[in-house]
């Protein structure tokens, strides 16, 4: 009968009794009271308290009601009890109990069930932590399983004698053995029985101040109260309404409007109930919502507009609260060109119009404020400051133009400061060698500048890539360093969240970190933050995402600049869309959270081996859709930035099965439901066996970067590269041209099939080209262009990605051209094939 009884396990609740009658009917017990078990003099304060579960009980032995560890109702030595619930698995469960308000405790138990004939074990350990906020616990002690005889029982795993220990929170975690059953029941938290009425409030709450304050919340702080016995618990009031209670001396009221006053006193409530009188009150302002200022301007852009253009684009500017413009540079020191008739000897103008003028005229009728940038350099992109001729050479050149800008141009009233275009992170500049040169050229530069307009204030933009280089301390320090040398009036932070360098979660640490410098170094240098309003495809962000990255710093900066309202969110360069969310933001405080509607009728077609169409009906927004975002295999691989309901994905492989979803997107970020699936399998594509590129001579139009370089053969020796970066098959490209590479077969030949390896490894900057197009040639002189494989869809994960041109037709040539065209970032290329 034993035998029969292990075989079968555990049964249900309901049909337990019923099944085990034999064996458990002489075990049946009555539920056994509080009372009963509890020790003189201690009175259970967990009892009838409200707890968490960090895993559900087995459905087949459930908590029931979600209440049965505090209810005051002990289960008997029989598994089918009510009572118990059991847990079936491997690892850590938990609970957390919250006692409504500070309470002392001396000891901490729960108990468990041993049955062996029915696989119910006792737990390997019990670990009691306690907390008065409910976030930061603190471990009370741990209670490992006893031994026992073996024999069906009830264990309770206690830990007593707990010394001037209160609690609000107690977390019982609950580690189980492999694969096995542990039935739990009643959680105790005992604390000694009151034995005189306290009528003695707590003192009064002092010091109470504000510590942080957003668009939404306030937090408080305040010295804690004594009691003659406990104190409890304080009351916050926001006149006379009790807008907050907390255990701890300190408390976050949120839901709060932005911009907006609030008074706030504080009482102590003692374990008898008795009130203190009130703290004395406190003022504050929750802050408003973070806009811009200003924005940064590329002259490219700036040299498109006519003069209409111009005042039309600061009007747009002005309807939002910017009148700050900064033009990013007026000159390139490597090409030497400039973008105003300068008299600067050895440059020219490239630009069509006279670009000062115009930003300084516009910005003179409108009243908008223009920085202007000195002299840019790409170089500085693999020099930075450890050519310390080279950045004296950058430095002379800043001063000269400095001198020609403010000849011809400091009249202007408009003529707000200057702008420093060299562009410091933590990623080069790991010495105080660096440092050193850095702050000698931001300070020789500024000298000058002071110079010519005392009263004029000079900005700088760097940024931070937490990645690598630089920790936090480090960054300050380099920072401390820099600013003790030199008298930089602002810095203007970059995020780094559109470039892939951060998340807006790492935000606050990194400005917190400047701030720090800032103050201990040179407390008279502004903070500022230079917003990014573009991802990673180079097109613009969703405008929630811009105001949570906005938000993360506002206490740090005293100003927003971003990178750039005139080239992502302005309606004249893009989708007007965006203005208007932002226009939206700007006007009413929060961002729109209205989401579109679910794409409907979604449908793939396979067109080749290797591309596949997705076909849908649009779906509708109370502002406007602006794209739609792509599953395939339930990975999210891109998306489209237009409110076209098509999407052709391509580079796919042959033979191969796909699932594909969408959904939706609005400028504000909000996104729609899935659509429903829809599956489509790519037909077989040819094979093409013979490379007939392997170990040929090739050509590059410019060497790899240095620290990347091509050692010799690597783009045609047959090795393909990995996903790590650091593999010596890559060679790295950072050029704003577009790159070509011809390989000589040898011979004319036949071609079927054309393919270049690249790398994605986004946190580092490496993106996979904007395009590939491939071309033909007899002679290496005129080439015939075969076709252009785009950026392919490939989510953000690291990783390899071939540009495959198959199935060629007619096809034939002795030199195979290559042209990558990047997208301002880091090219990593690997195996250049040609085959047949």
């Amino acid at each position: 009968m034993n035998a029969s009884v292990a075989s079968h396990r555990l049964f249900s609740k309901e049909t337990a009794v019923v099944a085990l009658v034999v064996v458990i009917l002489f075990a049946l017990l009555p539920y056994s009271h509080a009372s009963a078990l509890i020790p003189p003099g201690k009175v259970n304060a967990a009892a009838g308290k409200s707890y968490v579960s960090g895993t559900s009980a087995h459905v087949s032995y459930p908590d029931t009601n979600g209440s049965e560890l505090t209810d005051g109702l002990y289960a008997s030595d029989v598994y089918s009890d009510s009572a118990w619930q059991g847990h079936f698995g491997s690892g850590t469960f938990d609970f957390v109990i919250d006692l409504g308000e500070l309470e002392p405790i001396t000891d901490l138990s729960i108990r468990f069930l041993q049955d062996l004939v029915t696989g119910i074990h006792l737990p390997d350990q019990v670990t009691y932590s306690l907390s008065v906020d409910g976030e930061t616990f603190v471990q009370a002690g741990i209670v490992v399983r006893p031994s026992t005889d073996g024999t069906r029982q009830i264990v309770a795993y206690g830990l007593t004698g707990l010394l001037n220990t209160t609690a609000r929170y107690v977390k019982v975690a609950v580690e189980q053995g492999d694969s096995v059953w542990t039935f739990a029941d009643e959680i105790e938290a005992l604390q000694d029985e009151p034995a005189v009425i306290d009528v003695d409030a707590p003192t009064v709450p002092t010091g109470l101040a504000v510590t942080e304050t957003t668009g939404s919340s306030v937090t408080l702080s305040w010295t804690a109260s004594t009691d003659n016995v406990l104190v409890t618990g304080y009351y916050v009031y926001s006149g006379l309404t009790v807008v907050a209670f907390t255990a701890a001396p300190y408390v976050t009221i949120d839901g709060l409007s932005s911009g907006t006053s609030y008074t706030y006193t504080v009482k102590a409530k003692d374990k008898a109930g008795n009130l203190s009188a009130a703290s004395a009150p406190i003022t504050t302002e929750t802050t408003s919502p973070p806009v811009f200022s200003g924005t940064f301007l590329q002259p490219d852009l700036g040299d498109s507009w006519n003069a209409a253009q111009w005042e039309e684009e600061f009007e747009y500017m002005q309807d939002v609260g910017i009148d700050q413009l900064v033009l990013q540079w007026t000159a390139n020191s490597k090409f030497k060109t400039a973008v105003y008739p300068t008299s600067v000897t050895g440059y020219t103008q490239n630009t069509t119009q006279d670009l000062m003028e115009l930003a300084l005229e516009t910005g003179e009728s409108v009243g908008t404020d223009i920085y202007v940038g000195l002299n840019v350099n790409d170089d500085w992109f693999f020099k930075y400051a450890n050519d310390p001729i080279w950045l004296d050479q950058e430095e002379d050149a800043a001063i000269a133009f400095a001198d020609d800008l403010w000849t011809k141009y400091g009249s202007y009233s408009s003529f707000k400061g200057w702008y420093l275009s060299l562009e410091v992170e933590n990623w080069n500049f790991p010495t105080a060698t660096e440092w050193g040169r850095l702050a000698n050229y931001y300070d020789n530069v500024i000298a000058h500048l002071k110079t010519l307009s005392p009263n004029k204030p000079v900005v700088i933009s760097p940024y931070f890539n937490p990645a690598g280089g630089l920790n936090l301390a480090g960054w300050q320090d380099m920072w401390e360093y820099i600013l003790d040398v030199a008298p930089i009036d602002v810095i203007a932070l970059q995020d780094g969240v559109g470039a892939g360098h951060a998340t807006t979660g790492q935000l606050a640490d990194w400005f917190a970190a400047t701030q720090s410098a800032i103050a201990n170094a040179r407390p008279t240098t502004e903070l500022w933050a230079d917003t990014e309003t573009f991802n990673l495809d180079f097109q613009p962000m969703a405008i929630q995402t811009m105001v949570d990255d906005m938000d993360a710093v506002q206490p740090y900066v005293t100003n927003y600049l971003s990178f750039s309202f005139n080239h992502y969110i302005s309606p004249q360069q893009g989708n007007s869309l965006y203005y208007d969310t932002y226009k939206d933001y700007y006007d009413n405080g929060t961002v729109e959270t209205v989401a579109p509607t679910i794409p409907a009728g979604l449908s793939a077609t396979a067109l080749d081996s290797q591309t596949v169409q997705l076909l849908w009906t649009g779906s509708t927004d109370n502002i406007g859709v602006v794209g739609y975002q792509i599953y395939r295999n339930d990975e999210w691989v891109g998306r489209t930035y237009t409110s076209l309901s098509e999407f052709t994905d391509v580079q796919l492989d042959a033979s191969t099965a796909y699932q594909y979803k969408i959904q939706a997107i609005d400028a504000a970020g909000n996104l729609s439901g899935f659509s429903a699936t829809a599956n489509v399998t790519t037909p077989a594509g040819a094979s093409y066996p013979t490379n007939l590129a392997l170990g040929k001579t090739y050509t590059a139009s410019e060497p790899a970067h240095a620290n990347y370089p091509d050692s010799g053969g690597q783009l045609t020796d047959g090795i393909r590269a990995t996903s790590n970066f650091g593999d010596a098959e890559w060679q790295g490209y950072f050029a704003a041209a577009p790159l070509e590479f011809v390989v000589d077969l040898g011979a004319v030949s036949t071609i079927d099939e054309i393919n270049a390896g690249f790398l994605q490894d986004k946190p580092r900057y490496i993106f996979l080209p904007k395009q590939v197009e491939y071309f033909v040639s007899s002679d290496n002189i005129n080439f015939t262009s075969v076709g252009v494989v785009s950026k392919p869809a490939v989510g953000e994960a690291t990783r390899t990605k071939d540009y495959k041109m198959t199935g060629l037709s007619g096809v034939t040539g002795r030199y195979v051209k290559a042209k990558v065209t990047q997208l301002s970032s880091w090219i990593f290329m690997d195996e250049f094939e040609v085959r047949t």
